[in-house]
């Protein structure tokens, strides 16, 4: 179910000033509901959620709103060690305050019985709530009501024609509507044996012959198609003309075809655009999204308008139209500028309490996206996000921490948050820990504890973990020596390119051996061999001398020095280079701040130059409209090429794009063929899609 905010503890905002909870303890004790819920959303906000449900049940006992709504959301996730998770309870606890006229609650409570979560699914029910919040000014519920008018119509005349018998008498008597019906119940049985198209032809013929449009349009659609007749595409023009004259919606959408093709008809481009603006007019919401389509593009027989591109895609949405929801908001930011728009947005969710909002606008502060650089603040909204378990929020504060970023630096301070996040397996921050633990940076020196983290890193296929941990087990530092192990951590790191690995495998299939000494003086031996040729403008010698300095092997560990020759590196076209340099804009490491764009404009270029990785997260970020144009089908251009060089995610995901239709033409053969690809390199979500298309068969 998706719910309007989606955190738990964020679905409640923190509307009170942050106060001394003991100036509202005494009133909360003696039964006072809003002290209670001011309780609740100052404990949320210092990351206790176990006391912070507490003192919301105890509110929403007692009839507040806000509390209800919040507790639906607790039971509706579920909180690690605090409450499992309980969609019925959820629902109930939603019904309350729905009944209380609170918005939010009403519109998820539409979710609730258009999903079936916690409750029996119930498109009516569903309407009534979207209705009740929609009359409150909630414009998706509105556009749900209408999706909903159109599942309610449509099981209803499925029910219709489930039985020929109650439509037979009526159909004998010459009733046209019942003539219809009739051949609609024998063309919609799903029982082979009972289903005959003869018949359907037969009752649809005299319905049409009556001018029932929708029974010409079928009449059309049994020539076309040969079913229960001949096939004669000249009458199906004729049928389904005498329809459209009657202004049937469907039937100018279905001379489109006819029209554009020239099947039945000279092929007119002209008269397919006229049926496209007729069935757009009359509310065909197909026709509403790809005529403004056409005018996006400026193609297809009309001139470009994004003005009449927007008025259809806003049709379009108001009947539930995802993908015209995608385009016009496309459109919609192209006419601002899109930080400004896309910072107002971020701040006005975050002052609700979303985490990921919050999170974001931090970042937004930070880099100056759509508003003035001010660390304080980034480090203010991260700060949020990060009591509320943001894991990449609880990253992102350890090094602002760290770096003294908007903050003093605190080294204790950053571990702490490098600590939430490592119990939240973020890969990244459990490396940083071991890091830490290694230097006693923060933290008391431990080198079992720092083993201990390396370790879960390194599981996850971080490589600079995997490599450290295989040092460990030949140094004995927090493990036992065991070469053997370290042999096994070195070829996985020597897998993923690892120059560094792949020396040190080197020695020990000359030495049958390696030692400390031996990885001393590999690092050193790497970065004086490639120092160099660095310097003489090798690109290759530059990147690896750029790793050498990110991760202090046989140097000093200097990030401004990794960034410089990273960047060289990457000017010169070195497609892993570009990559990484991708990773560093991104994610705001190597000693840059993130910056989006400089980090789109790299992801590109290494696509471009033939980087499996690359190509297959810019798929994905066509995919979903991130730092480009929402464009489905140059996402599988390049998830394509991805998958074509081996990359098992890109294989996996391109099946994906096969099984919904997104970018290529719906196949499920062509699907499987991917997902066992992707599977056969070992990715996981490739399996379970196989699993699931497998058991649909």
């Amino acid at each position: 179910m998706k719910w309007i905010t989606v955190t738990a503890l964020a679905l409640f905002a923190l509307a009170f000033a942050r106060a001394d909870p003991a100036q509202h303890m005494a009133a909360a004790e003696k039964g006072d509901a809003e002290a209670q819920y001011w309780l609740a959303t100052y404990y949320a906000d210092e990351g206790e959620p176990g006391k912070a449900f507490g003192w919301l049940k105890k509110a929403a006992a007692q009839g507040h709103r806000e509390a209800q709504f919040a507790l639906a959301a607790f039971y509706a996730k579920g909180v690690k060690g605090i409450i499992e998770k309980d969609l019925t309870e959820s629902a109930w606890w939603l019904t309350k305050a729905a009944e209380q006229g609170h918005l939010n609650a009403q519109h998820n409570l539409g979710m609730c019985f258009a999903y079936g979560d916690g409750v029996k699914q119930d498109y009516v029910k569903a309407r009534e709530w979207f209705r009740k919040a929609a009359a409150q000014g909630d414009e998706k519920a509105e556009a749900l009501v209408k999706v909903l008018d159109g599942f309610i119509e449509d099981m209803n005349t499925q029910a219709l024609w489930a039985d020929p018998a109650q439509h037979v008498e009526a159909a004998t008597r010459g009733d046209a509507e019942a003539q219809y019906n009739l051949g609609m119940c024998y063309v919609n049985n799903r029982t082979p044996k009972n289903q005959d198209f003869a018949k359907a032809f037969e009752w649809f013929t005299k319905a049409a012959e009556q001018g029932h449009a929708k029974a010409q349009c079928a009449l059309s659609c049994c020539y076309r198609e040969g079913q229960g007749v001949e096939k004669d595409v000249v009458k199906a023009v004729e049928w389904i003309m005498k329809a459209a004259a009657q202004d049937d919606v469907g039937a100018h959408y279905g001379l489109i075809w006819h029209y554009a093709n020239g099947v039945g008809v000279p092929k007119d481009a002209a008269k397919a655009l006229e049926s496209l603006g007729k069935a757009a007019e009359l509310g065909h919401v197909e026709a509403q999204y790809y005529l403004g389509r056409r005018y996006e593009k400026g193609e297809g027989g009309v001139i470009q308008d994004t003005q009449e591109a927007i008025k259809w895609y806003k049709k379009a949405v108001a009947q539930g139209h995802d993908e015209a929801e995608y385009r016009l908001e496309d459109l919609q930011r192209q006419k601002r500028d899109p930080g400004v728009e896309a910072f107002e947005t971020t701040r006005r969710n975050a002052a609700k309490g979303d985490p990921r909002d919050q999170y974001s606008l931090g970042i937004f502060y930070a880099q100056g996206v759509g508003v003035k650089k001010d660390a304080a603040k980034a480090f203010e909204w991260v700060t949020k996000a990060a009591g509320q378990g943001h894991v990449q929020a609880q990253y992102s504060l350890a090094t602002f921490y760290r770096d003294g970023q908007g903050v003093s630096t605190n080294h204790a301070k950053a571990v702490e948050w490098l600590m939430k996040a490592a119990e939240q397996d973020f890969m990244l921050a459990q490396y940083d820990l071991a890091e830490c633990y290694r230097k006693g940076e923060g933290v008391g020196k431990d080198s079992v504890k720092a083993v201990e983290c390396y370790r879960k890193a390194a599981e996850k296929g971080h490589p600079q973990a995997q490599y450290a941990l295989g040092a460990c087990h030949v140094k004995g530092e927090g493990v036992d020596k065991d070469v053997s192990k370290a042999v096994e951590w070195f070829k996985k790191v020597a897998a993923q390119e690892s120059l560094f690995a792949k020396h040190l495998l080197d020695q020990y299939k000359a030495k049958g051996t390696i030692t400390a000494k031996d990885i001393d003086e590999v690092d050193s031996k790497i970065f004086e061999s490639y120092r160099k040729p660095a310097e003489q403008g090798n690109a290759e010698a530059q990147f690896i001398l750029s790793a050498c300095y990110a991760q202090g092997m046989g140097v000093e560990k200097d990030a401004e020095k990794s960034f410089e020759w990273l960047n060289k590196s990457a000017g010169q076209g070195y497609a892993q280079a570009q990559f990484y340099l991708f990773s560093s804009y991104e994610q705001g490491h190597n000693g840059v701040g993130k910056d989006e764009k400089k980090a789109f404009e790299w992801l590109r270029k290494a696509a471009e130059n033939g980087y499996s990785s690359a190509q297959h997260i810019l798929g994905i970020c066509y995919q979903n409209g991130e730092g480009v144009k929402r464009d489905f089908d140059e996402a599988a251009k390049w998830i394509r090429k991805a998958a074509e060089q081996g990359d098992a995610g890109a294989q996996s995901t391109l099946g994906i794009a096969y099984q919904y239709g997104k970018g290529v033409k719906k196949d499920i053969a062509t699907a499987i063929e991917w997902f066992t690809k992707a599977a056969e390199n070992g990715d996981h979500t490739a399996r379970n899609k196989l699993k699931e298309l497998q058991a649909a068969q």
